[in-house]
Formats: structure tokens, C-alpha cells, sequence
């Protein structure tokens, strides 16, 4: 490379047996950690080469990465291959969150039982190289048990920022989030996502927090009126979202 390239490394190009999006960098090994005595039970996936090597210096040894792509099907197999619950872990910039939307729009339609991911984010300004050097292994262990499932993703993604204030905007919020359920291949999967998503869209427009699966209803007079109109809103044909009423 020139010494005044601006890039830390250069991607080589694709041949007829060398496909980008079919391989994880670090895959060998980090399936090796996880069957081991010292195993930590899931696979990360960090978005470069230098990230996974950062880390494995600092002790984690189950890390991979793209090829410098973005997150494929096949590379999605893989990470599942290993564990049934992988955790992608991305930048706190926007770039990150960009890269954390298309992940979820590739996984929804692969879900099946017992297959999911998790999402973790580095601190704003900072990848996994960053903070293992400054911090240790300990500041990105912290990093991981903060992770939250898809689905919180998902929503909070299309719920937890926008105003919900009329009746257009919930409609709106809704067709988004029907939209991608509707993507999710597996039936039994799209039903149970149907279901939390219906319980967390009533508790984000009454007001409750978005992240909040259930349903409480507060007993009283008021009660079947709430689930009436709970019904109405949602188009539910049988009340599960609403089993309490």
C-alpha cells in the first residue's frame, strides 16, 4: 500500500472460489473456543478483522467478522452453526446502526425456533479495538451483557422515537411493524412476534414503555373498555394479546 492511503487494509477481490459473503474471518478458531473448557457459549461478530484480533489479544477468542461486507445469509448460518443465539456487536456511530438495520432486516426472514441474535453497541466514537486497549476485557464484557434480543431492536427501532400522539402515526408505526413480521418465514415464529409486538404497541400508545413486552391491565370498572377498544385497534380476531380481559 502507498503510505499516504487512508485505508487500513484492502479488500481483495472475489474469484470463482473465494466468495466474501460465504466466510467469517476467525471462524476456525472461535468455533474451537466455543467447545472448549474456557468456552464463553456464543459467538460475537464484530465488523472487522482488526476488531477480532484486538480482541483476541485482550483474551476473547469467540469473535469473528465479515470480510468487509455486510452481514449475509450464509454468514448468518454460520454464526448459527455455532450457537443458537450469536450476539452482533457494532459501533456506537451511525455507520453501526446502519449496519445493525440491515442485519435484522436479513435475519427476521431466517428466525426458527430457537434461533435469534442478540445487538450490543460500543460506546459512541469507540469499536472493540478502542475499548479493550483502554479499558481491558472487562469494559467490553460489560459491552456484552447489555446486549438486547432482535426483537427489542426491531421495535424500538420503528416505535421508541417517533411520536405516537394521533391516530395516523400509530397507524403508520403499526404498518411498519406488520410489514416486517410479515417477513419472518417461520409460522410459529411470525405468531409469537405478532403477539409481543401487538402487547408492546398497546403499552407504547398508552403511554407505557416501549420495551415492555406484557400487559397488565389495572382491575376495575374501566377494564373491558380498554380491552374492547385494545381489540379494535389491533383487529385481533381472538383475544391473545389481551388474555386478562
Amino acid at each position: 500500500m502507498r503510505p499516504d492511503a487512508l485505508a487500513k487494509y484492502l479488500n481483495s477481490n472475489e474469484t470463482e472460489l473465494f466468495h466474501k459473503g460465504n466466510v467469517l474471518f476467525n471462524f476456525a478458531r472461535a468455533r474451537r473456543a466455543l467447545s472448549g473448557a474456557d468456552g464463553a457459549g456464543t459467538v460475537i461478530a464484530v465488523e472487522g478483522y482488526m476488531d477480532v484480533i484486538a480482541l483476541h489479544q485482550a483474551g476473547v477468542e469467540n469473535a469473528v467478522a465479515p470480510l468487509g461486507t455486510a452481514m449475509t445469509e450464509n454468514q448468518l448460518q454460520l454464526l448459527w452453526r455455532m450457537t443458537s443465539e450469536p450476539v452482533l456487536c457494532f459501533d456506537g456511530d451511525g455507520a453501526g446502526q446502519r449496519a445493525a438495520e440491515r442485519a435484522a432486516g436479513v435475519a427476521l426472514p431466517l428466525l426458527k425456533p430457537g434461533h435469534s441474535l442478540k445487538f450490543a453497541y460500543m460506546p459512541e466514537g469507540k469499536d472493540p479495538d478502542d475499548l479493550v486497549r483502554d479499558g481491558g476485557r472487562q469494559a467490553f464484557d460489560q459491552i456484552l451483557r447489555q446486549a438486547r434480543p432482535l426483537a427489542d431492536t426491531v421495535f424500538e427501532r420503528e416505535a421508541g422515537s417517533e411520536e405516537s400522539t394521533t391516530p395516523e402515526r400509530r397507524a403508520a408505526i403499526e404498518a411498519r411493524i406488520n410489514q416486517l413480521v410479515q417477513t419472518i418465514g417461520d409460522e410459529n415464529v411470525r405468531r409469537h412476534y405478532q403477539q409481543d409486538f401487538r402487547n408492546r404497541l398497546y403499552q407504547h400508545f398508552r403511554g407505557g414503555s416501549p420495551g415492555e413486552g406484557g400487559i397488565s391491565p389495572q382491575k376495575g370498572s374501566g377494564q373491558g373498555l380498554r380491552c374492547a377498544a385494545g381489540r379494535r385497534l389491533f383487529g385481533l380476531r381472538a383475544p391473545l394479546a389481551f388474555a386478562a380481559c
